[in-house]
C-alpha cells in the first residue's frame, strides 16, 4: 500500500523548543561548534546564552570548530527553519521533540538544521 503524506500545522511549546536548544549547546555540539559571537539584545544581559536568539534581534554565531570562517547563524528565524526541515526530512528527531522525548542529540540535529541547512556533523 502506498503512504499519503500530508503537511500540518504543529504547535510547539516554546519552552520545549528552548530546552532542546539549551540541551543542544550545553551537550550536543561541543563536538563539532563554537559560539564566536553572542549578539545580546538590550535588555538581556542576564539571560542565559541558549535564550538570547529567542529575543527580538538576538542571535548566537555558530561557528566549525576546525574552520572559523565557516559559521551560521542561530535565531528565531532559523530554529523556525531548522523545525520545519526537522519534521520534513527527519521525523523521527521531530517526534522525540513534540513527545517530550528530546536530548542532546535532538538539540544538535535541530541546531545544525538551523545553521547549515542538513546533519553536517554526525
Amino acid at each position: 500500500m502506498k503512504a499519503m503524506k500530508i503537511k500540518a500545522t504543529v504547535n510547539i511549546d516554546m519552552q520545549d523548543i528552548k530546552d532542546v536548544i539549551c540541551a543542544g549547546i550545553e551537550g550536543g555540539i561541543d563536538h563539532w561548534a563554537q559560539i564566536t559571537l553572542v549578539q545580546r539584545p538590550s535588555g538581556t544581559e542576564k539571560v542565559c546564552t541558549y535564550e538570547v536568539p529567542f529575543f527580538e534581534g538576538g542571535e548566537l554565531v555558530i561557528c566549525d570548530q576546525e574552520d572559523l570562517n565557516e559559521k551560521g547563524l542561530l535565531n528565531l528565524k532559523t530554529i523556525e527553519k531548522g523545525l520545519t526541515i526537522m519534521a520534513d526530512r527527519f521525523p523521527w528527531h521531530f517526534e522525540n521533540l513534540i513527545k517530550d522525548n528530546a536530548d542532546a542529540e535532538t538539540g544538535d540535529v535541530l541546531i545544525q538544521l538551523a545553521v547549515w541547512g542538513d546533519i553536517v556533523f554526525g
